[in-house]
């Protein structure tokens, strides 16, 4: 859920992305075949700083902070470079037919529970999930059984619930009762495998995604809060589809892009909604990948790429999905090059709002920059998450204990916590 004023960002990461692939290409084996082919393509077209400060368009001057960069980016693809992995049963898997798509369906089932069978407790392993087909009147009988058949299977592969954090995707949503059907479906899935919730929580075990890519999202007021509302408490988060909305507009192929003005108005209904719901919000993908012939053409992928997480950042989305390993390297450089930038800022500005708000404290009056000051502790929680500081290094920017910082609301803090003394 978005960080606000009463829920601190706390010490775990929160996915900066959500990768997705055809669900007949996954197997067990594919988290560390994409990792592979990432660490491939780093090394290959950014074997050293100043390939890395080329590839990034950092400037030749910038080769310290390129290293940093280089490292704390191949560190991750060696620790956890999927962070939120989507298998999908619609334009990633194409027209099938039936008996291939039941096969399949079966199949990623059992696939998801050996890989989480694997690394039951390791907290790097990515978050899983599917896509289904929308519940329109044509596809909603395939959606159903897909859905279905693999959470059948994965069930009883595992003999346990689907893994933490498992969701189901539903795109092309136009009305309040396809998200309805869907909720319906999970009921009746969770009474007849005996789907606990989780334990410490009200919500079922498996969430829904809302893909919010047709024209309704943005031409009838209250949709999106309508659709929230049929998913009768499993929604979790809104995900951009910038081109099949801009397809559905009638906007031109050619002029066909993420940061189309269509797309900035759907970003905006999403995010005013999910702020009412507490939701996250995702964007969609790039659509020039990093692929080549050649290093240039790599590096060309990885700068738009890069743009493009900086321009969603600007309008408050810190997600988005990718399509192809490659986009794993831009994917996590942007993320710490991002996060680098804006630390020392906020934590100056943080620990001057702690001061502030204990001598606010000790004369009985109220801060009224609390909103303020939590979105500087998710800035710099977010440096904490993607390696570009340290606890230590927070504790000494900003004057307290990075777990205070990150686990309690700031006006807890500003009342209880001896405020920081200005930096020597």
């Amino acid at each position: 859920m978005p960080d606000d004023d009463h829920h601190p960002p706390g010490l775990t990461p929160k996915p900066v992305h959500v990768f997705y692939g055809g669900a007949h290409l996954y197997t067990p084996e594919t988290p560390r075949k994409l990792a592979r082919l990432a660490r491939q393509a780093l090394d290959t077209h950014a074997p050293d700083p100043a390939a890395f400060a080329e590839a990034f368009a950092l400037g030749p001057d910038a080769l310290e902070r390129a290293s940093r960069a280089r490292d704390a980016v191949r560190r991750k693809l060696d620790a956890s470079p999927i962070e939120d992995h989507r298998i999908d049963f619609e334009d990633g898997f194409g027209v099938r037919t039936d008996a291939e798509e039941d096969e399949a369906a079966e199949h990623a089932g059992r696939a998801i529970a050996e890989t989480r069978r694997a690394a039951p407790a390791d907290a790097d392993a990515p978050r899983l999930g599917i896509r289904i087909r929308a519940c329109h009147a044509r596809t909603r009988a395939r959606a159903l059984r897909t859905l279905e058949r693999c959470i059948t299977a994965l069930v009883r592969a595992a003999d346990a619930p689907p893994p933490p954090g498992f969701v189901v995707t539903l795109p092309k949503v136009r009305t309040p009762s396809e998200v309805a059907t869907l909720a319906d479906e999970l009921d009746r899935l969770d009474r007849d495998l005996a789907i606990p919730a989780p334990p410490g929580g009200d919500a079922p075990a498996i969430a829904i995604e809302l893909l919010i890519e047709t024209p309704p999202a943005l031409a009838r007021p209250g949709a999106i809060d309508a659709w929230i509302r049929a998913a009768r408490g499993r929604a979790r988060s809104l995900h951009l589809g910038p081109y099949d909305l801009l397809a559905a507009l009638r906007v031109p192929g050619d002029e066909a892009d993420l940061h189309h003005p269509f797309c900035d108005a759907a970003r905006l209904a999403m995010l005013a909604e999910a702020a009412e719901h507490r939701l996250d919000v995702i964007d969609g993908p790039t659509k020039a990948l990093p692929v080549g012939p050649g290093r240039p053409a790599i590096h060309q992928g990885w700068r738009r790429h890069a743009h493009d997480i900086r321009r969603s950042r600007s309008l408050g989305l810190h997600a988005g999905w990718d399509l192809h390993p490659n986009q794993l390297v831009s994917r996590h450089a942007a993320n710490w090059l991002l996060a680098d930038a804006a630390f020392d800022d906020a934590a100056r500005r943080l620990r001057g709002f702690f001061q502030q708000a204990a001598r606010a404290s000790r004369v009985g009056e109220r801060f009224d920059d609390a909103s303020s000051a939590q979105t500087l502790i998710t800035t710099v929680a977010r440096a904490l998450w993607c390696g570009a500081r340290t606890e230590d290094a927070i504790e000494q920017a900003v004057g307290l204990p990075a777990r205070t910082i990150l686990t309690q609301p700031f006006e807890h803090i500003a009342r209880t916590a001896t405020p920081p003394s200005d930096p020597a």
